[in-house]
């Protein structure tokens, strides 16, 4: 509920402030450019807004189908960053343009091996053509709360409905469908959505992931200049301390954003020990 925050710096001292400007510079200094390094495209279901929306009185609308596709929206992504699984958001114009290579979306530098569809019900028909195509090439699609129904001339259409059941089955949520190729599609009803990561988690492995999975860390992954930056953060008030662990052929560096320190790792390092205090963050290269 918070549209606006005007944050006042008069409690804190020049030295503070220098402290805390040259933290966040730093922070930007090592993830500027690049691009995101991210499996998962979660859908921006806008279009199945549009294809519920009512003007209201008061309020944007009352239409409780067009406050759910919202609901459900909302819930995933808390669900995948409560999870601490980075993703991207896509929408239907990236759909359109993003090409199938192998079991990946791929658009520019981005490829996404997992689809999620929030309570999306609506695309333009290119769009679901694409999804399809993803799938039927080996990826994987997961929708909550709703099947493909609409596209954008047709509410129903038959196209797109015989396209929700090549990718989930005939069968009612929740089910899965696998096909040849690898593909999976996974239909889950509203009630399951906090499964979203789980399921995820059964089908790709992450680039870095704490041994703990309760923990409150957060890692996000970019490409910037040929080498790969993993950002991690303690998203609590309380210290961590744990091992991350990295997939392929591991870091070689870790940098302090609050000290400015790089500390070299062992070749291949895919364990790190690690300690953030609340709210600390570090780098790996």
């Amino acid at each position: 509920s918070t549209l606006t925050s005007y944050y006042a710096f008069k409690d804190l001292t020049d030295e503070q402030l220098r402290r805390l400007n040259t933290y966040v510079g730093r922070c930007q200094t090592m993830l500027r450019g690049g691009h995101q390094v991210a499996d998962v495209a979660v859908l921006y279901p806008i279009e199945s807004v549009w294809s519920k929306f009512i003007p209201a009185y008061q309020g944007a609308t009352s239409e409780a189908a067009a406050r759910r596709v919202e609901s459900v929206f909302d819930g995933v992504s808390s669900a995948l960053y409560g999870a601490s699984r980075d993703f991207a958001y896509v929408d239907a114009r990236a759909l359109c343009d993003a090409q199938v290579k192998g079991d990946a979306l791929v658009h520019g530098d981005l490829r996404w091996r997992v689809l999620v569809l929030s309570a999306a019900d609506t695309l333009p028909l290119e769009a679901w053509e694409k999804v399809a195509a993803f799938c039927r090439n080996g990826g994987a699609v997961i929708a909550v709360g709703a099947a493909p129904a609409n596209s954008e001339k047709e509410l129903p259409s038959k196209r797109v409905q015989a396209i929700a059941r090549e990718l989930f089955g005939a069968g009612e949520a929740p089910c899965v469908a696998t096909n040849g190729s690898g593909g999976v599609g996974v239909l889950l009803p509203t009630g399951m959505l906090a499964l979203v990561p789980q399921v995820i988690d059964s089908l790709v492995e992450r680039d870095a992931a704490c041994s703990d999975a309760r923990s409150p860390v957060k890692i996000t992954h970019r490409r910037i200049d040929g080498h790969d930056i993993f950002f991690a953060i303690n998203d609590s008030a309380s210290a961590w301390g744990g091992e991350i662990r990295f997939c392929g052929r591991g870091v070689r560096e870790q940098w302090d954003p609050a000290t400015g320190a790089v500390t070299p790792l062992a070749e291949g390092a895919t364990a790190v020990p690690v300690r953030l205090g609340p709210y600390g963050a570090l780098l790996f290269r």
